[in-house]
């Protein structure tokens, strides 16, 4: 009798909650299809705003490339690495296996060389302690970035985050910001900033305009240096501690803790004795390739 019920009882609870379902199919089904429409709202606004913002993006790339373009006519690169048209092809290239990877390594790039271009023209110090985007940001108030160039670096990390966290993007989507991101690589690129490129080394320093008395524990570092627009070279003697090799381009970026008063040179080219500078702080600048 016992084994019975216990049969009886294994029987009711399958048919206790089909009855549930049955009595309450119409509340059921409601609630799934709202569910479904959540869902699939939240992935068509997801898919909506990308675009949106995708489509914002490619229009402020296009426009910072031509700011820059219209305000340098006839500009070398300011950063332009030799390796660019290559690194362009091979991101391209392997973006047919992994559009994700390829927009990721695109973004570092893109920070990259925008972190040389701060560094290179003496702005470096407006962004140690400031995220990226902010210095940016600061750089455009001042005037120091043309406007959009701002505007496609924010807009570009915003694509990219879209992207690589939203999990909804397509994969011509995702081609679309990358050809979008080297536009924008290119107006970066193409900024124009004077260059400071290492001409001579281990200078001595006099403390007398006779070169008689050495100036101690600091050596003359000259630098040849090329205007913007690429069309001026001249050459300027800096004091510094550190080693340094011939032909590297330097940042522009001192210690202002350690100060020399007025000194000397013999200049290595000619011979001529010439005042290197009244007052001066020291001279750190790391080659811009290593930024």
């Amino acid at each position: 009798m016992t084994g019975f019920i216990r049969a009886l009882a294994s029987l009711a609870w399958p048919l206790l909650v089909a009855g549930f379902v049955w009595f309450y199919r119409a509340e059921i089904r409601d609630v799934l299809r709202r569910l479904s429409h959540i869902k699939r709202g939240e992935i068509l606004g997801q898919k909506f705003e990308l675009e949106e913002t995708l489509t914002e993006f490619e229009a402020s790339a296009e426009q910072a490339q031509q700011d820059v373009a219209a305000t340098t006519p006839i500009v070398p690169p300011a950063i332009q690495s030799p390796s660019s048209e290559g690194l362009e092809a091979q991101l391209l290239r392997d973006a047919t296996k992994s559009p994700k990877l390829s927009l990721m390594l695109l973004s570092a790039e893109i920070d990259r060389r925008l972190r040389q271009l701060l560094a290179a023209t003496g702005w470096q110090a407006n962004i140690r302690a400031t995220p990226l985007t902010t210095a940016v940001e600061k750089l455009r108030a001042q005037g120091s970035l043309p406007e959009h160039v701002s505007g496609s670096v924010k807009l570009f990390q915003t694509v990219r985050n879209q992207i690589i966290h939203g999990g909804t993007a397509e994969e011509a989507e995702i081609l679309r910001a990358i050809d979008s991101g080297f536009t924008l690589l290119r107006a970066i690129d193409a900024i124009p900033a004077e260059t400071n490129v290492v001409h001579r080394i281990d200078v001595p320093l006099y403390s007398d305009p006779a070169c008689a008395t050495l100036v101690p524990n600091v050596r003359g570092l000259i630098l040849e240096v090329t205007s913007p627009g690429g069309s001026q070279k001249s050459f300027r003697i800096v004091p510094t501690r550190g080693n340094f090799q011939l032909g590297r381009r330097m940042t522009w970026e001192w210690n202002l803790e350690n100060t020399w008063p007025a000194a000397w040179f013999r200049d290595p080219d000619s011979g001529e004795i010439k005042e290197a500078w009244i007052s001066s702080a020291e001279f750190v600048g790391r080659p811009v390739d290593d930024v």
